[in-house]
């Protein structure tokens, strides 16, 4: 359940800054509850067997990975529709 709720705030309240195995920078959104960050070093410690050091960015990045995810769907339905065989 832990698992889930890590994916979950993970594709939507943050945005990846940096990352380096074993270390990321994260930009948390207001959504993120305050306890992800340490649930985060929790399961990702016990998925890896390592020590993680997450710093924390003021500053958000790119969006979230399910922003991005949209703005590339976008991009290629654009893409699409403006392709020479779909516009005769």
């Amino acid at each position: 359940a832990r698992e889930l709720m890590v994916y979950s705030h993970l594709l939507h309240d943050v945005e990846l800054i940096d990352y380096q195995p074993g270390e990321m920078t994260l930009y948390l959104k207001a959504e993120s509850p305050s306890t992800f960050l340490p649930t985060l070093k929790r399961v990702l410690q016990s998925l890896t067997q390592h020590t993680w050091k997450i710093h924390l960015s003021t500053k958000p990045g790119k969006g979230s990975l399910r922003e991005q995810q949209q703005a590339e769907y976008q991009e290629a339905v654009e893409q699409a529709l403006n392709h020479p065989a779909v516009q005769a």
